[in-house]
């Protein structure tokens, strides 16, 4: 799976890598930047230092938020309904000859998408509408259900939790 890219999402590029004390990034620093976020980062001699955020059990991207993931066997199963059912309701155009797509989708324990992220290149590249986006509620909840969410190119729309059943 390849990694989503600012650019893809329509965010700003991040920063580049801080240089080397010769002033020149070499391409190993470049690569250890590109994969940061992995539970490491630099103190301001360079110095690694590890990245409290990245502790957490949760973590997100920029269309997800950070959370502890939702364990309860009874709420998944209600959860599993409701989103399947909401999106269902909402789903209106066929993406016939697009390809399946795929996404990973955070609920909050009331059930509000507040976060959702595409898993595979069709769905990055999708340009059509998909309720996702119109039943995403800001938020941030202390812990979140996670679902893998994929329309089908047959019109079959797949909900199952993340972690599985």
């Amino acid at each position: 799976m390849t990694p989503l890219t600012a650019e893809d999402l329509g965010l700003p590029a991040k920063a580049e890598a801080p240089a080397s004390p010769s002033g020149e990034s070499s391409a190993a620093d470049k690569s250890a930047a590109d994969q940061s976020g992995a539970g490491t980062a630099k103190d301001a001699d360079g110095e690694a230092k590890e990245d409290t955020a990245a502790k957490a059990t949760q973590t997100a991207s920029p269309g997800l938020v950070s959370a502890e993931p939702l364990k309860d066997s009874n709420v998944l199963d209600r959860l599993n309904v409701e989103l399947y059912d909401n999106v269902n309701k909402g789903w209106t155009e066929s993406i016939e000859g697009n390809g399946d797509l795929e996404y990973r989708v955070q609920l909050s324990p009331d059930g509000e998408v507040v976060g959702f992220e595409p898993l595979n290149q069709a769905a990055r590249d999708y340009g059509g509408e998909l309720p996702l986006a119109k039943l995403k509620q800001s938020g941030n909840p202390s812990q979140v259900a996670e679902f893998k969410v994929v329309f089908k190119a047959s019109d079959v729309l797949e909900v199952s939790p993340w972690e599985g059943f």
